[in-house]
């Protein structure tokens, strides 16, 4: 998926594959999957009707078989006389098959290479030996598995390499490491992707950048070519386009959040209660992440509300999300409702359907009762009541903007701090519901601290 690429093939519907027709196939992050096509696959009194084609199916000029998924024609021409072109732009492509039908679609293996895996990992084969003045002596060995499971996936990262060399002057040897989710029988695509997908959140998470798959190979063991007495599993590779903002500085892994080697003595508890929680929190943690994947790094006020939103959802399904005992509201409630006439019934029970839940000041006074004891937070908050004033008062603005609250309200760089404070605050929540010990996580909020958000701590 790293690589753009065109390529000529020969085109036909699952259904037609008699009727084939010329064009080429081009992939690019910018503009996705592009088939631009000599003719079209529809009957001429069709031609100006049918606008979607499920799947299309390719033999290109390398003789490699794809398979493009949910394609839409984005374009045409009629020439009389002349060829008619179509432009289609498809969803996703998988390279090294056919698959006739969706049903088709199942996996049972997942290989995903991602940015900054890597870097996070840092596990290198490389042992230094002996080295002196005259001597430098390298001797390297494949770093082993590290296998982990999760639900009923069995998860690994695999560690690969290859080396090049001009027997002269230079030699090259280039360490890769792919996550791969594995499954005991094969399950529908998009179930498998999704798996793949979470990890990239909880890398995303940790590096402090965003991440994206760079190759995405998938396998069905049930589909294999056959070598001398082994089965050999086809590799498919997937290409989509990705919506995420690629960075193009390396970052080095003091910048990251966290790395493998500050979780790698309880790994498999923390990526656990990822999956876990990502079943549970999954807005807040799109939220949160989607600040990291998004091509808008202009700071808005939509961003300070989407931080408020993504705290309130979280206290509300992580914390108690009822001021009063359930049945004692319950009963109060009712008091209240059969007080008033019954024309009113109706829209006073609608009103008190969420007078039980916590106020936003109630949530941030104990959202901030529980990470009050790292040292970070006292140092870009000295005072919890105007910090939780400031919050409502803005939060009721940028939410109504109601002209009698505007000058309560923070804004420019005030609202920019407001809301990186609010970043921290989650960001130390998550923390802790990963399972990662305090002091641990006192060593990465000073990473917070010393390169990423320095410029609040007065």
């Amino acid at each position: 998926m790293q690589n753009n690429f065109e390529l000529n093939g020969l085109w036909f519907l699952p259904s037609s594959a008699d009727s084939q027709l010329s064009g080429k196939i081009s992939f690019s992050q910018e503009n996705g999957i592009i088939l631009d096509l000599l003719g079209n696959f529809n009957n001429p009194e069709k031609l100006l009707k049918d606008s979607t084609n499920e799947i299309i199916l390719g033999i290109l000029e390398n003789g490699k078989k794809v398979t493009l998924l949910n394609n839409a024609i984005t374009s045409r021409t009629v020439n009389f006389p002349g060829i008619p072109t179509t432009k289609y732009m498809s969803l996703y492509m998988l390279i090294g098959g056919h698959f006739i039908d969706k049903k088709d679609l199942i996996f049972d293996e997942i290989s995903t290479e991602y940015h900054n895996l890597s870097e996070w990992l840092d596990i290198s084969g490389i042992d230094e030996q002996n080295s002196d003045l005259k001597q430098f002596n390298l001797h390297y060995s494949l770093p082993e598995e590290i296998n982990f499971d999760i639900n009923d996936s069995k998860m690994k990262f695999r560690f690969s390499a290859n080396t090049k060399s001009d027997d002269i002057k230079s030699f090259i040897l280039n360490q890769k490491s792919e996550f791969i989710v594995q499954k005991e029988k094969p399950i529908e695509i998009f179930d498998l992707l999704k798996e793949s997908l979470i990890f990239q959140g909880f890398l995303t998470f940790g590096t402090f950048e965003s991440c994206y798959p760079k190759i995405i190979k998938l396998k069905n063991s049930n589909i294999y070519e056959s070598y001398k007495e082994y089965k050999i599993p086809k590799q498919i590779d997937l290409y989509y386009k990705s919506k995420i903002n690629r960075s193009k500085k390396q970052k080095h892994s003091l910048e990251f959040l966290f790395t493998y080697d500050d979780i790698k003595n309880n790994f498999k508890s923390v990526i656990d209660k990822w999956y876990k929680y990502d079943l549970e929190i999954e807005p807040i943690i799109y939220l949160f992440l989607n600040s990291f994947y998004s091509y808008n790094t202009i700071f808005s006020e939509n961003k300070f509300l989407e931080i408020i939103h993504a705290l309130e959802t979280f206290h509300r399904r992580i914390f108690k999300n009822h001021v009063l005992d359930k049945a004692e509201y319950r009963n109060k409630k009712q008091i209240i409702i059969d007080s008033v006439p019954e024309e009113h019934k109706a829209w006073l029970k609608d009103k008190l359907s969420f007078g039980n839940e916590p106020s936003l000041k109630e949530r941030l006074i104990e959202l901030l009762s529980e990470v009050c004891k790292y040292r970070i937070v006292g140092k870009i908050i000295k005072d919890n009541e105007e910090f939780i004033k400031q919050v409502r008062d803005s939060r009721n603005y940028y939410t109504h903007y109601d002209f009698s609250m505007e000058k309560k309200a923070l804004n420019g760089s005030d609202l920019y701090y407001l809301t990186i404070k609010l970043r921290i605050i989650l960001i130390i929540h998550l923390l802790i519901l990963l399972g990662i010990e305090d002091e641990k996580i006192e060593q990465i909020l000073q990473k917070l601290e010393d390169y990423h958000y320095n410029f609040l701590i007065g």
